[in-house]
């Protein structure tokens, strides 16, 4: 019999299991669930083609430079053969009883597009608990304002859209809005792998964000289209892992591996060999939302391969609320072969205490949030989602945007720990909540803008990315807003409480040599300067996009903030008396106090 996995969600437990064949081997073989994965310590230079000859097995992954092989076979090899490192004999291991949810909704309405009516809750909710992800008919819609396409998209415009409006608590929890200020690259060039149910190869989220197609592979198919299928309870899992990872490193790219069949189940051997594919084929990331109960050999022998190989696996802890029961290979968070490479991560609520259904213990490396995440869904569809495998895509996104930002080879191995003091960067920057005290396993929630200010030669940048933000001051925390939301011109620019509204959200453009402008969502006018008025205490307002030298603004690092300063008149953007009220801002000389400072979270 073979051996079970889970894809973690909540919608329950799946079990799954599998068999396969890659990179440098010759054609995917079908699955052969029964039989043995051996490890080989290849020592005397043998090729591949005389492994299989000599254990009359199918390699899933061959290296012939460290000397690693992996092999399928339907029979043990020879107790006493020197070459054989591990045997893993695929017995059938029982899967948890699946547990209700009835937290998966589809959208109801529009595309990821401004943040403001889209993403909002769908009318058709996943009611029967673990047993179908759902279904709809709402599209994804296109737009110029859409991920995926028009000129205002990540993969073809310098302006992005703002991230869904859905996720905004989750976003702020792990502080990703900062980050992104924080982000030169947002994980461009770097390669998450996802091994799961493949993906929606259409969904406008993909346009653009996928590695190159002689990279996919479908071990279920066996062909080289690893599309999400309808037909079971896997449908839609892999598409909304990877929509999660790219909203939290929207320039990575996505490698999809199928695994996974419709139904949820997955051959071990499959896993293996999709991991050895994912190395091979340049992956810096492989996202593991999946996993099988107990400590599994063949697991931790591939893990240890593609870690020495400098490949971080990220995976799911599990769904069943227990200490100390994690699933492989996030179990192996803290093994010596693989420390700090394989990171195991378990859910927490908005609340930042553990989710009742995630796995804990002292294997866990990392807990993100991982109830009701909004993710992409098949059929140019999104979706909320719960379960440790939503949690385990914004560590993995996490981890992406990281490496991004820490070009050097020789530093990027050092993303996830200080070296000097074995602290984990994930979390270390800020003291992790008490609810995370589990039974004396203490274990942070990951902080992505302590992260990304952590990361080793790590430099806050000078320039302002081209994008969406909120700007608040730093006293007052007020932000920047359009009075009653008015799109005419000559509208006062006042501070007030923050909301969601598109009065307060800013478009930041480069008009290049170090200025910008700032225009308002709502009414696309422009932050200025009344009349152009050189004075002190001149008010702000909003008018007509233009090439006025009132329009134009300097962002300069200042204390815990920026300053906002005007090219006609030189002076900073102010709130008089570092008044907390509702007020008008105004131009002021430059001071360098906190009323002139301002923080810009960036929405995109």
């Amino acid at each position: 019999m073979f051996k079970r996995f889970r894809i973690l969600a909540i919608l329950g437990i799946i079990t799954l299991a599998g068999c396969g064949n890659l990179n440098q081997v010759p054609s995917n073989p079908s699955s052969k669930p029964e039989g043995y994965l051996v490890t080989l310590n290849v020592t005397d230079g043998s090729s591949q083609a005389t492994l299989e000859k000599r254990y009359a097995g199918t390699t899933l992954v061959f290296d012939a430079k460290s000397g690693f092989a992996m092999l399928h076979t339907n029979t043990a090899p020879p107790s006493n053969d020197p070459a054989v490192k591990t045997v893993s004999k695929n017995a059938e291991a029982l899967a948890p009883e699946p547990k209700p949810a009835g937290d998966v909704q589809l959208d109801g309405t529009t595309s990821w597009g401004d943040g403001t009516g889209a993403w909002s809750s769908g009318s058709t909710s996943w009611s029967s608990g673990w047993n179908t992800w759902g279904s709809g008919s709402t599209s994804w819609s296109s737009g110029s304002t859409s991920w995926g396409s028009g000129s205002t998209s990540w993969g073809s415009g310098t302006v992005v859209p703002a991230l869904p409006i859905e996720n905004q608590t989750t976003w702020n929890q792990i502080k990703l809005y900062e980050a992104h200020r924080l982000s030169r690259n947002f994980g461009g060039g770097i390669k998450v792998a996802v091994i799961d149910s493949g993906i929606d190869l259409q969904h406008p989220i993909f346009a653009g964000k996928l590695s190159a197609s002689t990279e996919f592979w479908d071990y279920v198919g066996n062909d080289a289209t690893p599309q999400d299928e309808s037909g079971g309870n896997g449908y839609g899992h892999g598409t909304a892992v990877a929509g999660i990872i790219l909203q939290v490193a929207p320039r990575a790219k996505i490698l999809p591996i199928r695994v996974l069949r419709p139904d949820g189940t997955a051959n071990t051997s499959d896993v293996v060999a999709a991991i050895g594919r994912a190395v091979n084929n340049g992956a810096n990331i492989i996202n593991l939302s999946l996993g099988t109960g107990g400590y599994d050999q063949s697991l931790m022998d591939i893990c240890t391969w593609a870690n020495s190989q400098g490949v971080r696996i990220v995976a799911a802890a599990g769904n069943n609320g227990q200490l100390n029961n994690l699933d492989s290979p996030a179990l192996f968070s803290w093994s010596s072969s693989t420390y700090q490479m394989t990171i195991g991560v378990g859910s927490v609520n908005t609340n930042d205490q553990k989710s009742s259904f995630s796995s804990y213990g002292d294997s866990v490396y990392s807990f993100a949030p991982g109830e009701n995440i909004w993710s992409a869904y098949p059929s140019n569809r999104s979706a909320n989602f719960t379960g440790t495998s939503f949690a385990t895509p914004i560590v993995s996104g996490s981890i992406a945007l990281a490496m991004s930002e820490t070009p050097d080879p020789n530093k990027r191995k050092f993303v996830i720990r200080d070296p000097a003091t074995n602290t984990p960067f994930l979390w270390n920057a800020q003291d992790w909540p008490t609810s995370l005290n589990l039974s004396g396993y203490i274990r942070g929630r990951l902080h992505l803008e302590n992260y990304v200010r952590s990361l080793p030669g790590w430099i806050a940048p000078t320039d302002i990315q081209a994008g969406v933000y909120q700007v608040t001051n730093v006293i007052s925390g007020k932000c920047l807003e359009v009075l009653g939301s008015s799109t005419v011109s000559n509208a006062a620019i006042q501070q007030t409480t923050c909301g969601t509204g598109n009065s307060q959200k800013w478009q930041i453009e480069s008009l290049g040599a170090g200025l910008y402008k700032l225009k308002a969502m709502h009414s696309g006018k422009l932050l200025s300067i009344g009349q152009s008025n050189m004075a002190n205490g001149a008010k702000t307002i909003q008018w007509d996009d233009g090439t006025y030298i009132d329009q134009k603004w300097t962002i300069q690092a200042s204390g815990s903030g920026y300053k906002l300063v005007v090219l006609h008149s030189g002076k900073c953007l102010d709130v008089a008396s570092s008044s907390t009220a509702d007020i008008q801002l105004q131009q002021s000389t430059c001071t360098g106090n906190s009323n002139q400072q301002f923080k810009l979270k960036a929405l995109f």
